[in-house]
């Protein structure tokens, strides 16, 4: 009968039913005369009866009948004997998991060494080795004490002994072991995935407070193991995968890893189960609040909504029917005395309305999830919903309710609440929430510090500046400045701390720099500042940017994947660096004759620093370690080594099995490899950020204006030959409008470029740009009617760079452009320009011997390293005779037909830009003479004369086929004549071995850029597509001249304006000096134009260097390649038949 009137209470939920269960098993006791081992059973079983009354009911009946439950269970133990050990072992356990429910409910560390003594000696008297599930459930109540434990006393010790004691049991568990038989693993399949769940859990949590990077590899170990599991035993895999999950979204969190997103979404993106979805909405959650695309975050939501709801149906569900509890042996107990038992062993945790809560820890970690994404939807909305925030603060404040102070998760759930109250209060204004914001994360702070140095500080330290600079910038009165003082060095702790993950120190770097920079426009709108406000102000926002540009590039550091890598670069802010240089050049304006210059400079290296990152770290390890060779040979050596082991000489996708090797065992080698070195008279500066010293020797070679784009100023930086530097302020120009401008003439291009429109754009860059610049360029006497049009490089940053400036003209019919002006070449970076010069100065002289052999991929015949295809003689001759030479298009010469574009889009008809037919060559026969003997005249004439490779596409290829790809190739062997031997080649393989013996290379073929991964943009050659990556690093060339006449070329991606991530850029890392490509698609027919005019100019400059006395040992030039092609562009420009978007298309590199 009491156990019918238990059963009915765990039904229906009345408490007469447990007096009436109580009172009759107290009166079973009395009057029975059983024997000892059955008498502390039923004692045991009354005490389960009191513990159910303990859970249920308010405090004045719950304390009272807990005690009562111990004493119960006392009783009992006493009454065993040593021969009821397994009994007395699981007697033990249970009053273990009573105390520390009692030490939850009240504090007090004598009952928790009680719990602790229970459960050690349960752990003595266990029936090993069979009773698998005892020893698990045992360990979990003592791991759950130690963890306790540590939230109270913060002792590692006590950590490390539950992962300890986790890993007993993954020793003496069976399945763990791939040589254990099928039948270990079905029958033991759920406890052994919940062991190494267990373990997993475990070492993910000590990783987020230590940082140590050996833990959550191996919790993604144990947690990859226990997924395996699952399925091999065919058992339900949710809990394996949601840990697997968790613990790849926390490496994510801490070193970006794009392939643990991708990994993260293989497991749980198919699975339609409702268990599946918390894990679901926290990877979108994750991915939102990293990158910020508002397409994740409603969807995260409503998955965490759904499994909120999922939880919570659980926990009823599992009160009424009390499951939860470890198993006891069968044949021990009976089933019911089983289930009543089971009662003892219900995991303690948050209650609601006095209801047990089973899935308390699980539910509460949703709850609190749900609130930070209500939060986040709120900010990131353009259209608030207040009933977002409101939501989010209830969420949190309820989950914080039901959380320990002493938890773990009890700082995390401070900081969630509070990060909600701020973020209320930048749209509310109530005092009260931004009040609110800084108590609690102060609270949270004080918390976390009693623990030591962890990476939460990090985020605690960001946060809580976050809400002083909020509340100081609406302050009446401006000149109480303790909030903006304390944010300040909360911000600097953040930011520079030794301990924290990298992308945590570097988002509360940006935001020192980027709160503080607009703080400035904030006082300034306000009421006026003075000079040395500003001036102190913006000193400090320049010290975040610098810091914030120095954990960028840690943050992208190469060694990790380049999924990885650009996704580092995508998760700061638009235009950080341009952020910078604005910075420093309103503290130029501000400062005196002193410092203005040193804030200038400052500028110019914080913007080289924090642009084309990608191509910046490669190339300063290459070129240091060419001058580390010339130093140290066996250093160099070691260098080198290690620095392919880093994929510094690569830009392809690497595993994630390698990238955790690299960051366990190389990082450190790395940093004592760089100390080393630097070590070395003249190495001082090793792998540091470039000075403004040496970027300014990029403009030796001509006037370079650096234009900088940002959302605070917008600015042109002119660097002169002799050192000089003027800045021009271009008060018209704003980074939104540019944007825009961008946005529109990228739509216009696809749409067949509607010339009104473009020319518009066209005049907004010149009246916003061009015209202020060459202004000043006209005043310092750059610029002048008297002499020839100067040569000008741009290093456009943005946005800005997708605009062809060379092309800008005013809105006027007769009103003469930038390409009547002066002469237009493009740089990415100053660093990335000086850095190709310097390259060739390494540059040994000679000629690739003749023993190697190269492939004709036509013929498969082996020919002279220089003279792979020749022209035929009768084909050679009639593009020799000055009568039949192609000259420059002119109005009344060229017939246009109908556009094709060199993008594979559609086939052209056969007729040159004169008129005159092509004939196509017979395909029995090549126009090229194959004689397969070896040259010498490259060697016999000396090195002025450049070796000459044409890349071609190939008819044999998937891709659209270019009909006017012979009459390119006829053109350039027609220039170059008898005197210079051309290589044509048509293999991607072949071009890649090519381009490391040749001084100029022309391209024909389709080009292609991926939007997406821009790395992978590429070549479409005879054998395939030739990727970007392995054009940049497998080349190592050092020419002086590349010709690409193929679509998007030097077009870029837009979503990394900044990296400069294109054909163009990767061959002049490859080392081509000067570079002609195109900014968008181009038309087929101009190709022999452009290749006929730029090659026409370019040999006979050669020509006239070799005829000169002291020409015969110069290297060979590239012919002032842009000169030519602004000559040819004239001459385009000039013809009716030729539209704006088809000549404009082709810039200068270099």
């Amino acid at each position: 009968m009491a156990r019918f009137h238990h059963w009915l209470f765990l039904k229906r939920g009345g408490r007469d039913f447990l007096l009436l269960a109580r009172t009759e098993l107290d009166r079973y006791l009395t009057l029975s005369n059983a024997d000892a081992y059955h008498r502390a059973l039923h004692e045991a079983e009354l005490g389960v009866y009191y513990h159910s009354s303990f859970h249920k009911f308010r405090p004045a009946y719950s304390y009272q009948d807990g005690d009562k439950a111990v004493e119960y269970l006392k009783s009992g133990l006493r009454r065993l004997t040593p021969s009821d050990a397994c009994l007395s072992s699981y007697l033990q356990k249970e009053l273990g998991c009573l105390l520390l429910c009692h030490f939850e409910r009240s504090p007090n560390m004598g009952t928790l060494r009680g719990a602790f003594f229970s459960l050690q000696r349960a752990m003595e008297l266990i029936c090993r080795p069979h009773d698998y599930h005892g020893l698990a459930a045992c360990t979990s109540h003592l791991v759950r004490a130690l963890l306790t434990r540590y939230n109270h006393e913060h002792k590692p010790e006590d950590l490390d002994d539950a992962i300890k004691h986790q890993d007993t049991v993954l020793e003496v568990l069976p399945g763990i072991a791939i040589a254990e038989p099928n039948w270990a693993v079905e029958e033991f399949g759920n406890l052994v995935t919940n062991a190494l769940a267990s373990s997993s859990t475990l070492l993910a949590q000590r990783f987020t407070i230590t940082g140590q990077r050996e833990d959550i590899d191996a919790a993604l170990g144990h947690a990859e193991r226990a997924v395996s599991l699952a399925k091999q035993a065919g058992i339900n895999g949710a809990k394996a995968a949601n840990c697997f999950t968790g613990c790849l979204l926390t490496r994510f969190r801490a070193y970006g890893y794009v392939e643990d997103i991708n990994n993260a979404e293989k497991l749980v993106a198919d699975h339609k189960e409702i268990e599946y979805a918390a894990s679901i909405g926290e990877l979108l959650l994750t991915v939102f609040e990293r990158f910020g695309d508002r397409q994740y975050i409603d969807f995260a939501i409503r998955c965490l909504g759904n499994a909120l709801n999922h939880c919570v149906e659980q926990r009823k569900a599992a009160y009424k029917r009390q499951l939860g509890g470890y198993d006891i042996p069968t044949r021990i107990f009976g089933e019911l005395l089983r289930a009543h038992l089971s009662a003892f062993t219900t995991p303690f945790g948050g209650y609601e309305a006095g209801a047990m809560s089973l899935a308390s820890d699980e539910e509460d970690r949703i709850t609190s999830q749900l609130g930070r994404a209500l939060a986040m939807r709120y900010e990131s909305a353009e259209l608030r919903n207040e009933n977002d925030i409101k939501e989010a603060i209830r969420l949190q404040r309820v989950v914080l309710g039901r959380t320990f102070k002493d938890s773990q998760f009890y700082i995390e759930r401070l900081w969630s609440l509070g990060v909600s109250y701020r973020i209320g209060y930048e749209r509310s204004h109530r005092k009260g929430d931004i009040e609110r914001a800084i108590s609690v994360l102060h609270e949270a702070l004080i918390l976390a510090s009693e623990q030591g140095n962890i990476p939460h500080h990090v985020q605690l330290w960001t946060s809580l500046a976050e809400s002083l600079l909020q509340r100081y910038a609406h302050r009446d009165d401006l000149h109480d400045n303790q909030d903006f003082e304390q944010a300040v060095d909360y911000l600097r702790k953040a930011a520079t701390c030794d301990f924290g993950f990298t992308f945590d120190r570097l988002k509360a770097a940006v935001i020192w720099a980027s709160s503080l920079h607009n703080t400035t426009h904030r006082l300034r709108s306000r009421a006026p500042i003075s000079v040395d406000s500003e001036r102190e102000v913006l000193e400090l926002a320049l010290e975040g940017y610098s810091h914030a540009i120095k954990l960028l590039a840690r943050a992208a550091f190469i060694g990790v994947s380049v999924p990885s890598r650009l996704a580092q670069l995508l998760s700061v802010p638009k235009g950080l660096a341009s952020d910078a240089a604005a910075c420093a050049f309103r503290l130029h304006e501000l400062s005196d004759s002193r410092s203005r210059a040193r804030f200038l400079e400052k500028g110019i290296e914080l913007l080289d620093s924090g642009r084309t990152i990608l191509w910046s770290q490669a190339a300063q390890v290459r070129l240091e370690l060419e001058r580390l060779k010339r130093r140290d040979t066996c250093l160099s050596q070691e260098f080198e080594e290690l620095a392919r082991r880093l994929g510094f000489f690569n830009m392809q996708d690497v595993s994630i099995e390698a990238m955790e090797y690299v960051s366990r065992t190389l990082d450190q080698k790395w940093e004592e490899l760089v100390d080393r070195v630097r070590r070395l008279q003249g190495f001082e500066d090793f792998l540091s950020p470039i000075r403004f010293c040496k970027l300014q020797q990029a403009a030796e070679r001509g006037v370079i204006v650096v234009v900088n784009v940002s959302h605070h100023r917008c600015d042109a930086l002119v660097l002169f030959q002799n050192g000089g530097l003027h800045l021009v302020t271009l008060e018209q120009m704003t980074r939104d409008a540019v944007e825009d401008d961008a946005k529109d003439f990228l739509g216009l291009l696809k749409e067949g470029g509607q010339r009104g429109r473009l020319r518009q754009i066209l005049g907004r860059l010149w009246d916003t740009l061009c015209s202020p610049v060459l202004g000043r360029l006209k005043q310092l006497r750059v610029i002048s009617e008297e002499q020839e049009p100067p040569h000008i490089r741009w290093c456009l940053t943005g946005k800005l760079s997708f605009l062809p400036i060379h092309a800008a003209v005013p809105r006027g019919k007769e009103a003469k452009g930038m390409l009547d002006v002066v002469i237009s070449s493009y740089i990415p970076s100053l660093s990335i320009f000086s850095r190709a010069e310097t390259w060739h100065n390494f540059a040994e002289p000679g000629i690739p011997s003749s023993e190697h052999q190269v492939i004709d991929s036509t013929r498969g015949l082996p020919v002279s390293p220089y003279v792979a295809v020749r022209i035929s003689s009768k084909h050679q001759q009639s593009k020799t005779d000055p009568a039949s030479a192609t000259t420059l298009p002119s109005q009344q010469s060229m017939e246009y037909n109908p556009p094709g574009v060199r993008g594979g889009v559609e086939a052209l008809a056969s007729r040159n830009l004169s008129g005159d037919a092509i004939a196509a060559p017979a395909t029995d026969r090549t126009p090229y003479s194959l004689a397969g003997r070896t040259s010498t005249a490259h060697a016999q004439r000396g090195s002025q004369y450049p070796r000459v490779l044409a890349v071609r596409f190939s008819p044999t290829s998937s891709a659209r086929h270019l009909s006017h790809v012979e009459t390119e190739m006829a053109r350039l062997q027609a220039h170059a004549g008898s005197e210079h031997d051309v290589e044509i080649i048509a293999s991607g393989s072949s071009m890649l071995a090519a381009l490391k013996r040749c001084d100029w290379v022309h391209f024909a073929c389709h080009g292609k850029q991926d939007a997406k991964n821009p790395l992978n943009s590429s070549l479409a050659l005879g054998d395939g597509d030739i990727p970007l990556y392995r054009i940049a690093f497998e080349a190592e060339a050092k020419g002086t001249f590349a010709m690409l006449l193929a679509c998007e070329t030097a077009k870029g991606s837009p979503g990394f304006s900044d990296e400069a991530l294109h054909i163009a850029a990767g061959l002049q890392f490859a080392g081509f000096r000067s570079v002609i490509a195109t900014m968008w698609r181009m038309t087929d027919k101009l190709g022999p134009v452009i290749a006929d005019a730029v090659y026409g100019h370019m040999f006979e400059t050669v020509k006239k260097r070799s005829d000169s006395p002291d020409g015969s040992n110069s290297p060979p030039q590239d012919g002032n390649a842009a000169i030519a092609l602004r000559n040819v562009m004239l001459s385009l420009r000039a013809n009716a038949r030729v539209k704006w978007h088809e000549w404009a298309t082709f810039v200068h590199y270099g």
